[in-house]
């Protein structure tokens, strides 16, 4: 007999655990207080992306702060989301909307990719050491 993955199973064997929702989104709001240096603590979920967390430099040739977390938030989104995105249906602008559509998209097609672009597989890893 066959056996099929199901997406939980995969989570599974990437990570070792499931996540919960509030792992995260916490992981989710340390991943950018870590990208842009500042304490987490400091961070508030009502921070605006380009207005209260500005980007340390402008190039055409290096990714900054919000490079980074344009390509995290579009490196998990499955095509539904993408759909939505270019229905207007939604819009990523604050550290909440980040961590939000990552718990979203953990839940989707592409939990292990949140969950490595969050650091949490490294985070377990050195916990089990």
């Amino acid at each position: 007999m066959q056996h099929h993955l199901t997406i939980a199973d995969a989570r599974m064997t990437n990570s070792g655990k499931n996540f919960s929702d509030e792992e995260i989104r916490q992981a989710a709001k340390k991943h950018i207080a870590n990208i842009f240096k500042i304490n987490h603590d400091d961070l508030s979920y009502d921070a605006v992306f380009g207005k209260d967390l500005k980007p340390s430099f402008v190039s055409d040739w290096k990714d900054n702060e919000l490079d980074i977390i344009s390509d995290d938030i579009h490196d998990v989104a499955d095509r539904q989301i993408q759909k939505e995105w270019k229905a207007g249906a939604s819009i990523i602008l604050t550290v909440g909307d980040f961590c939000e559509h990552m718990v979203r998209c953990y839940h989707k097609k592409y939990g292990w990719s949140v969950a490595d672009i969050l650091g949490l597989h490294e985070r377990e890893w050195s916990a089990n050491r």
